[in-house]
C-alpha cells in the first residue's frame, strides 16, 4: 500500500530556532500616513504629521480578506461543493492614538482627522465666516467629491528588530547599542479615508492616557511581500471541455476547429470526409438546380428545370 503524505523527520535544533523559538512580536509596527492636498499647511515643521500620527499609533489590526462562495449540488453524489466566485476585503480599518498635550500640535490626532473629516462634509471651523454658517439654524452642508479626499497611499509595516552583535578585544560577543529594522511585511490601502472618530469618554479617578480611536474606509489593499506563484493565463483559442490532451509535450493543447467537429459531430464529419457522400451530394445539389437529366430507361435530355426566380413575369 502506498504512504500517504510525508514521511515524519527528526527536527534539528536549528529547524527550531528558526521557527518556534522566533515568533514575530506585536509591538514592532509602523502606519505611515499620506497626507491629503487640502492639508499639505501642516507638512515640515512642528505640525508634519509624519511626526505626530505615525508616533502616537499606539494599536493597529492588519487586514483581512475572504472568498464568497456559492454552492454546486450533484456534480458529485453525496457532495456539496464551495465554489468562490469573488474576494471581498474588510474594507475598514481601526487605529488607536494615545492623544499628546503639549507643544504647538497638541491634541493632535484629534484635531488633525476633525478637520480631515469636516472637508469631506463640507465644513471648515477653522474660518470665522464658516464658523457662523455652523453655528446658524439653518445650518447645511454638501459633501465634498470623493477624489478630493480618496487617497493612496496608507501603509502598514510589521517589522522585526534585529540585534547586531559584536565581539571585543578580549573575545566576548555583546550586542551592539542600537537595533536595526529586519523582516518588514507591508500593506498598502488603495483609496482611504477617515470614515469614523470614536467617542472618547473623560471622567474623574484614575488618570489615564486620553486615546483617540479613527476607523478608516478603504477599497481594497495590496500584500507587497506575497510568495511568487506560477500563474498560467487563460487564452482565446477554442477549447472543449473534457477532452483529453493527446501531446505529452504540451501542456495546454488547442483544438483545430475540424478537431471541435469531429468531436461535436462525429457524423457529419465522417460524411463530409466520406468520397462517395461528397458524390451523392454533389449529384443532390445538381438534381435541385437543373432536375433529372437522365431518367430512368430513357436516353434522352430533358428540359433543365428554371430556378424559381426565372419564372418571373411570364418570361417561361
Amino acid at each position: 500500500m502506498a504512504k500517504l503524505g510525508v514521511t515524519p523527520t527528526h527536527k534539528t535544533v536549528d529547524d527550531i530556532r528558526g521557527t518556534i523559538l522566533s515568533p514575530s512580536l506585536v509591538p514592532y509596527f509602523e502606519v505611515q500616513f499620506p497626507v491629503p492636498s487640502f492639508l499639505r499647511g501642516l507638512l515640515g515643521g512642528g505640525t508634519d504629521p509624519y511626526n505626530y500620527l505615525t508616533l502616537l499609533c499606539s494599536e493597529a489590526v492588519l487586514p483581512g480578506n475572504n472568498l464568497i462562495t456559492f454552492n454546486v449540488d450533484n456534480d458529485y453524489t453525496g457532495v456539496t461543493e464551495k465554489m468562490p466566485h469573488r474576494k471581498v476585503y474588510d474594507q475598514e480599518l481601526t487605529l488607536t492614538f494615545y492623544v499628546n498635550a503639549e507643544g504647538v500640535a497638541n491634541y493632535y490626532p484629534i484635531r488633525f482627522f476633525e478637520s480631515y473629516i469636516s472637508y469631506i462634509a463640507g465644513e471648515d471651523p477653522s474660518d470665522d465666516e464658516t464658523l457662523k454658517k455652523l453655528k446658524s439654524p439653518n445650518y447645511f452642508y454638501r459633501m465634498t467629491y470623493p477624489d478630493e479626499y480618496m487617497i493612496d497611499g496608507l501603509v502598514i509595516k510589521k517589522f522585526e528588530k534585529e540585534k547586531q552583535w559584536q565581539q571585543d578585544a578580549q573575545g566576548r560577543v555583546t550586542a551592539k547599542p542600537g537595533r536595526v529594522v529586519d523582516r518588514e511585511l507591508t500593506y498598502e490601502f488603495i483609496r482611504s479615508y477617515p470614515k469614523t472618530i470614536s467617542s472618547m469618554p473623560i471622567r474623574y479617578g484614575e488618570a489615564q492616557i486620553l486615546k483617540c480611536t479613527v476607523t478608516y474606509s478603504y477599497l481594497r489593499y495590496i500584500q507587497n511581500n506575497t510568495f511568487a506563484s506560477t500563474r498560467t493565463e487563460p487564452t482565446s483559442s477554442p477549447r472543449v471541455a473534457s477532452v483529453p490532451n493527446t501531446d505529452p509535450t504540451s501542456k495546454n493543447t488547442t483544438l483545430s476547429k475540424e478537431a471541435v467537429q469531429k468531436i461535436l459531430d462525429p457524423q457529419g464529419y465522417a460524411d463530409a470526409n466520406d468520397p462517395q457522400k461528397q458524390v451523392e451530394a454533389l449529384i443532390q445539389k445538381d438534381q435541385e438546380m437543373y432536375g433529372d437529366t437522365w431518367p430512368a430507361g430513357s436516353t434522352s435530355i430533358t428540359k433543365p428545370k428554371a430556378p424559381a426566380w426565372y419564372n418571373l413575369g411570364g418570361l417561361i
